[in-house]
């Protein structure tokens, strides 16, 4: 089988070693790994502004060809924000994303930062983005979320319609990418054949 590069987003205030226990497990299965480390990685800048660094990143390391797109917390809005806005969709293969603030979170309103007012309940950014929410499940995509998140809060704000929405019970949101289940559940989709994505418990 076929294995596509996967490209890691990380979260706020993380970088690409965050991703190290789930990207060293990759790897392991024989895919080629691509993490860029988005900076600055604090919010000061706008989930736009990140997603143009993402596609730059991308079109430099992967000109050509298809790819997985794994992204955590922040990440999978500034992954999002690429996919429906900037050109993404044409080339992924996959998307997953872990714990992300889909319909945002009250946190977003707290801290007065560009990148994390993106991601408050209600924002303008995310409104658009869930205007046309329905193009990513022309493409395989899995979300994965925990009811214990208290980062994204409400918890079910990670829950994504035209996804598969998988649920895993771990304490912390910055546990996540470790999980050895969250782990399991993306090999396992990784392998599985393309389908456009099966619709669970979601509905904006």
């Amino acid at each position: 089988m076929k294995r596509e590069p996967v490209v890691m987003v990380h979260g706020i205030n993380d970088s690409s070693a965050g991703l190290r226990t789930m990207r060293q497990v990759l790897e392991h299965h024989g895919h080629q790994v691509y993490a860029p480390d988005l900076k600055p990685n604090d919010g000061r800048h706008g989930i736009k502004k990140m997603a143009e660094s993402l596609r730059d990143y991308i079109n430099l390391k992967i000109p050509e060809g298809e790819f997985d797109l794994i992204a955590f917390s922040m990440g999978g809005i500034i992954s999002r924000y690429y996919l429906q806005r900037l050109g993404g969709l044409e080339r992924v293969k996959r998307i997953i994303l872990i714990s992300s603030p889909h319909q945002g979170t009250i946190w977003g309103h707290v801290y007065p930062l560009p990148g994390v007012r993106d991601m408050a309940v209600g924002s303008n950014l995310l409104k658009e983005l869930n205007t046309d929410v329905d193009l990513l499940g022309n493409k395989p995509c899995l979300t994965v979320w925990t009811p214990y998140d208290v980062t994204i809060f409400p918890a079910q704000h990670c829950i994504l319609p035209h996804a598969e929405n998988y649920e895993v019970k771990v304490w912390r949101h910055g546990a996540m990418m470790k999980d050895p289940r969250v782990i399991k559940r993306v090999v396992e989709f990784l392998d599985q054949e393309p389908h456009p994505a099966r619709e669970t418990q979601a509905q904006f």
